[in-house]
């Protein structure tokens, strides 16, 4: 259904009457209180009658938008699981590969440090045999220099680009203490409160918090 019928058109032009109508609404005397109560009533119930309409021109596409999304849940779904699958197989691959790496990088660095010991020791041979007992004593003696510390290295590309995927590395954190998180990082529970304040007709004291009354006009259709 994409047209207004007419009977809802109505009863539109009758809302913008009755608006134009109390726009500068004023009350002098007690007989005028009465009728603006009357008054209120009469919009009500055309509010009313304007929400029915609404719902009888939106039923059929509310039912027909039900249908279609039930319909389309449950392929969304599968395709959500073999989304995931397919995704969770491909990061067990990238892990397994930068494993690897890490692997070959710890056996460069043990072979590099057992050349160089073979070096040393190659050095004190032919220093003994030269009989060079300072030039021995001098490398027995020396005092190891400290090894640098690592330099983080960038992973190489160790799996293969494929184009539009790619891995994003996200940080997340979970709640281990409540009462040490410091103030700035809480939030008030509005819905708490406001339910505390109405369910207590502000009897109830809450810190920090201002609780006051204000009065609103309530129009019932009678």
């Amino acid at each position: 259904m994409n047209e207004i019928d007419e009977e809802a058109r109505v009863a539109a032009k009758e809302a913008d009457g009755l608006q134009a109508r109390y726009a500068e609404y004023v009350i002098h005397t007690h007989t005028d209180y009465i009728l603006a109560g009357d008054a209120l009533k009469e919009i009500k119930r055309r509010m009313k009658r304007l929400d029915e309409l609404r719902r009888k021109m939106t039923r059929p596409l509310d039912e027909s938008k039900a249908v279609i999304l039930s319909f389309f849940r449950g392929p969304e779904g599968a395709l959500g699981k073999a989304e995931a699958a397919v995704k969770g197989a491909m990061l067990v691959f990238q892990k397994a590969r930068e494993r690897e790496w890490e692997r070959e990088r710890e056996r460069e660095r043990e072979e590099k440090a057992r050349l160089a010991k073979e070096t040393a020791e190659a050095k004190v041979m032919e220093l003994a045999e030269a009989g060079d007992v300072e030039g021995v004593m001098e490398m027995m003696g020396e005092k190891p220099e400290l090894e640098p510390l690592p330099i983080p290295m960038p992973v190489p590309q160790v799996v293969p680009k494929v184009e539009g995927v790619s891995t994003r590395k996200m940080w997340k954190w979970e709640v281990l203490d409540a009462g040490m998180i410091p103030r700035e990082y809480m939030v008030v529970d509005v819905g708490m409160v406001t339910r505390v304040v109405q369910a207590s007709k502000g009897r109830v004291e809450i810190p920090g918090v201002r609780v006051w009354q204000e009065e609103i006009m309530v129009g019932r259709m009678g």
